[in-house]
């Protein structure tokens, strides 16, 4: 996703200084940073990185001096946070629906809009909250409960009577429940 830093300066109510048509690509590290990517300096004993920084751009703390374009914000941090997610596309977003593929237990309670992908099986009186989104060949034993609003990536185990909260994020090939 290409954005300029006027772009930016809005998302974060954050001030340019420089070049606000500078377009931004990725988010990286100080060192690691490219064109078309943003940087960030929390911490002012790094600011002498700035001068050989391949960054197109920086978000620095307002007053900071640099010598690229710049975006000031109150936090460095919160706004490197908010422009990488913004980036990225935001937060995992799925089309409700249980692909034909999935067995799910009739005695299962499933909540709304929720997503259960191919492969997926869901056993007697296993519980999925509200916008939880399973992808493929996920396993939820029986009685188990997953909590709204959670994510959970290919090939993860929730074992039989397992309570995994809210807003919970499991990445690929989690075992929760099993055996030592």
């Amino acid at each position: 996703m290409d954005v300029t830093l006027d772009d930016l300066a809005r998302l974060v109510g954050g001030t340019v200084k420089g070049d606000g048509k500078t377009v931004i690509r990725a988010v990286n590290g100080i060192k690691e940073a490219g064109p078309g990517d943003i940087t960030f300096l929390a911490n002012v004993k790094y600011a002498p990185l700035l001068a050989s920084t391949k960054a197109s751009a920086v978000i620095l703390s307002d007053g900071t001096p640099a010598p690229l374009p710049t975006l000031s914000v109150k936090n460095p941090d919160l706004a490197f946070a908010q422009v990488a997610e913004h980036l990225s596309g935001g937060p995992y977003k799925a089309i409700p629906c249980i692909h034909p593929g999935a067995v799910v237990s009739n005695s299962a309670a499933l909540g709304q809009n929720i997503t259960i992908g191919p492969g997926c099986v869901v056993e007697d009186g296993a519980s999925i909250g509200d916008n939880t989104v399973l992808l493929a060949q996920v396993y939820v034993g029986r009685d188990a409960l997953i909590g709204p609003e959670s994510l959970i990536y290919p090939q993860v185990v929730v074992r039989e009577k397992c309570r995994i909260g809210a807003r919970v994020i499991l990445h690929s090939g989690t075992v929760i429940g099993s055996d030592g």
